[in-house]
C-alpha cells in the first residue's frame, strides 16, 4: 500500500541532475551514455531512475552521487537553479509525517500480488490488475519494478497514441526508438525484448488505451506473442469493461481476454490500518476517522488516507491528531 513521502529528498536531487544532464548533452553523447561510462551504472537503470520513479541501490547511489558532486562540485545543487533544493529542504515541514523514507507497508494487497506477478510472469501470462483508485495498484507496481530485475513501468496517459505507447515503453528500457514506420519501430522493440527473455511490461492506468480503435491493445499482445515477455494491465473496472467488450463495447477484445490471470487490488484492511497507525499520536475518533477513510476503496481509499493524515500531521506540529483536525482536513478537501 502507499506509504510514500511524496518528496523523496535523499534522491530527488540526483534525479533532478541527471534528468538536466539528459535534456542538455543527450545530443552530443555526453548524456546518460556519458553517466554510465563515468560510474559503470547501466543507461536503461539511469532511464528508469530519472523517468518512471525506480530508485537504484544503494551503492549504485553512492556512485552517481560521487560523479555529480566531481562534475558540479554542489553536493545537493542541481546544475539549472544550485539554491533551489536547499530552499525546497528548508520548507519541508519538521514534523512527523505518514510514510517518511519510502516505507512500504506489506498488508494483504501487496504481498499476494507480488506473489501473483511472480507466478504469471514465469507462464508469459497476459494479467490484469483491477481495483479502485486508491487501493495501492500503483505502489505495488513500481516497487515491484524497483525490486525485480528487467521490469519495466509504462504509465499510460490519455489520449496517448501508438507511437507515443511505443516510445514510452522504449523510454522505460533505456532505448531510443529509430525514425520510421511504427511497423519499424514495433519490429525494434520486438527484437529488444527477444534479447531480454523474462521481461516484464508494466501498464498502469491502462483504460487510458481504450477506444473506438483497439489497435494501442492489439499491438501490445503482439509484442507479446511474439517475445518472451509478460504483460500487465493496471486499471480501475473501467479496464476490465474495455478488456472485455472493447473500448466502445462494440469490439470483443477476445485474443487478449482468453489468456488473462486476474489480480484483484481489494484495498487495505481495518487492522492493518490501525497498525500503520500506532506510531503516531493521534486521539481514538481521529483514529477511527482515519480507518473509516482508508478504507473506503470506492471513494479514493489510501491516497485519501495518506493525504489528510498528512494535513493533520502538519497541523498538529508533533502534537496528538484530533477527531476536529480530521474534520478540518477534510472540509479543506472537501470530503464531508
Amino acid at each position: 500500500m502507499e506509504a510514500r513521502i511524496i518528496k523523496e529528498t535523499g534522491t530527488q536531487w540526483i534525479r533532478d541532475s541527471l534528468r538536466h544532464i539528459r535534456d542538455t548533452r543527450g545530443k552530443d553523447g555526453k548524456g546518460l551514455a556519458g553517466v554510465e561510462a563515468a560510474t559503470g551504472v547501466a543507461r536503461s537503470m539511469l532511464s528508469a531512475f530519472v523517468n518512471n520513479g525506480y530508485v537504484p541501490s544503494g551503492d549504485r547511489l553512492e556512485k552517481l552521487e560521487a560523479y555529480l558532486d566531481r562534475e558540479y562540485g554542489a553536493g545537493q545543487d542541481t546544475p539549472e537553479e544550485e539554491e533551489a533544493p536547499a530552499m525546497e529542504t528548508a520548507m519541508l515541514p519538521s514534523v512527523q509525517r505518514f510514510g517518511i523514507g519510502g516505507r512500504i507497508y506489506s498488508t494483504t494487497d501487496y504481498v499476494t500480488a507480488f506473489g501473483a506477478m511472480d507466478n504469471f510472469r514465469r507462464e508469459y501470462a497476459t494479467c490484469v490488475m483491477i481495483g479502485h483508485p486508491g487501493t495501492g495498484k500503483t505502489t505495488v507496481l513500481k516497487e515491484y519494478a524497483r525490486q525485480r530485475e528487467n521490469t519495466f513501468y509504462i504509465d499510460c496517459w490519455p489520449y496517448m497514441g501508438t507511437r507515443d505507447l511505443l516510445e514510452s515503453i522504449a523510454d522505460a528500457m533505456g532505448i531510443a526508438l529509430k525514425p520510421g514506420s511504427l511497423m519499424r519501430a514495433t519490429r525494434q522493440l520486438v527484437a529488444e525484448l527477444n534479447s531480454r527473455p523474462g521481461a516484464m511490461l508494466i501498464y498502469d492506468e491502462a483504460e487510458n488505451l481504450r477506444g473506438d480503435n483497439v489497435k494501442k491493445l492489439d499491438t501490445l499482445r503482439k509484442l507479446c506473442d511474439n517475445t518472451p515477455t509478460t504483460a500487465l494491465f493496471a486499471g480501475t473496472m473501467v479496464l476490465q469493461d474495455a478488456l472485455t467488450r472493447g473500448g466502445t463495447g462494440m469490439k470483443n477484445l477476445a485474443q487478449i481476454t482468453r489468456r488473462n490471470r486476474m489480480i484483484r487490488m481489494n484495498g487495505v484492511r481495518a487492522e492493518e490500518v490501525r497498525d500503520m497507525l500506532r506510531e503516531y499520536d493521534l486521539d481514538e475518533a481521529a483514529r477511527q476517522g482515519l480507518i473509516k477513510i482508508a478504507t473506503d476503496t470506492a471513494h479514493g481509499g489510501m491516497g485519501n488516507f495518506v493525504e489528510l493524515l498528512n494535513i493533520c500531521l502538519n497541523a498538529a506540529q508533533g502534537g496528538t491528531v484530533t477527531g476536529r483536525m480530521l474534520d478540518a482536513a477534510k472540509r479543506y478537501k472537501l470530503l464531508f
